[in-house]
This record gives C-alpha cells, structure tokens and sequence, in this order.
C-alpha cells in the first residue's frame, strides 16, 4: 500500500508551472480587473442617472405645483396678458363712471322738462 504523501509548505517551497498556464492566469486576473471596474463604472453612472432624473422629479412636481399658483413668476405674455386686463378694467371703470353721469343727466332733463310742462300749464 502506498502512504499518502504529505506536503509541506513553505517560504522556501518551489511550484513548477508552464509558461502559458502563467501568463493565461495573469491576462485572465486582468481581464477580470479591468470587467470589474469597467461593471463598477456603470454602476456609478446609473446610479447618478437615477439621482438626477430623480431630482428632476421634484423639480417639475414643485413647478407642477407652484405655478398655477403665480409662486415662480409667470412667462412675458402672461405679464402682457395682465397689462391688458388692467387696461380692458380702467376702461370698464371710466365707462361706469359715464354711465352714472348719463343717468343723472337724464334725471335732470326729466326734471327739467317736468318743470317746463308745469310752468306751460
């Protein structure tokens, strides 16, 4: 019977291994370095992706939500579009205005003629 051969192992231990299976290890250990962070890369790149699509979601939710409200300004025709309803409303006003005084006037000239019909008679 054969007795199984014990190996010891040592600073001094000697391990004989052909060229080619060497320098496939090596090119392999550094095609698996390179994959490794060329994968961690990616990652990171997602993950920064994600973080400002994210923030860009709560932007246009708070824009989604402020604007109609008038609390982030308003665009130059909205401005302009304000300008004119200002004008159209002073002009509504004068026209009220004008519109009372032809009623008194009216009231007068029916006075008037009132008297007028009395001092006939």
């Amino acid at each position: 019977m054969d007795e199984p051969q014990i190996t010891r192992v040592s600073s001094g231990s000697e391990i004989a291994i052909p060229l080619h299976n060497l320098i496939s290890i090596i090119a392999g250990v550094a095609v698996a370095t390179w994959a490794y962070f060329a994968l961690q890369e990616r990652v990171n790149n997602v993950e920064h992706n994600l973080e400002m699509m994210q923030m860009d979601m709560r932007l246009n939710s708070e824009f989604r939500i402020k604007w109609p409200r008038g609390e982030l300004g308003s665009l130059p025709a909205d401005a302009r579009q304000d300008l004119l309803l200002e004008n159209i409303e002073k002009r509504l006003e004068a026209i009220d205005v004008m519109r009372h005084e032809l009623n008194e006037y009216r009231v007068q000239i029916e006075l008037l003629r009132e008297r007028e019909t009395r001092s006939a008679q």
